[in-house]
């Protein structure tokens, strides 16, 4: 039996956000669960018996890799529009990427997408840009990444400079 199984650092990051951010949308995927058959299907496992350890790894793999296939299908729609790369793009150059880790870099570019479509559809449904918003817009894109930054970077005791 191999028991190899390797998860993205965004899978376990999203599984971390989801137990600190959405615990009753998960008290509900478990309460729908048992509602809809989960409990026959429970019934037909005698527990006090060991399952066979094989299976029982391949149905975490299963599960585990149906959820990152998930995570990276819908990480690939919450693209960036052409407008909000040039605004993000001169604001990550005058990053120094010696003092942050590519991990913060990414989970934080991807909150900023995410976050920057939600403006955009608010945007979209209210009236055009003037040049006074798209100013606002451009300084907006610019904070939220660096505000998604620095709530992602978790400093070690081993810089020196905070």
């Amino acid at each position: 039996m191999s028991t190899d199984l390797s998860l993205s650092i965004e899978l376990i990051y999203l599984m971390d956000w989801i137990v600190k951010n959405e615990k009753t949308l998960l008290n509900n995927l478990v309460k729908h669960s048992i509602e809809n058959g989960f409990i026959k299907e429970l019934d037909k496992i005698d527990l006090g018996n060991h399952t066979n350890p094989d299976l029982l790894f391949e149905v975490v793999y299963a599960f585990m890799t149906k959820i990152e296939d998930c995570l990276v299908e819908n990480l690939e729609k919450a693209q960036l529009s052409d407008s909000q790369s040039e605004e993000i793009i001169p604001a990550i150059k005058k990053i120094s990427m010696e003092s942050i880790d590519l991990k913060t870099m990414w989970l934080s570019l991807q909150q900023t997408k995410i976050q920057l479509n939600k403006v955009q559809k608010q945007q979209n449904r209210h009236e055009k840009l003037d040049v006074e918003n798209a100013q606002n817009t451009k300084h907006n894109s610019t904070s939220i990444l660096f505000e998604q930054i620095i709530k992602n970077w978790k400093p070690t005791k081993k810089e020196i400079i905070h």
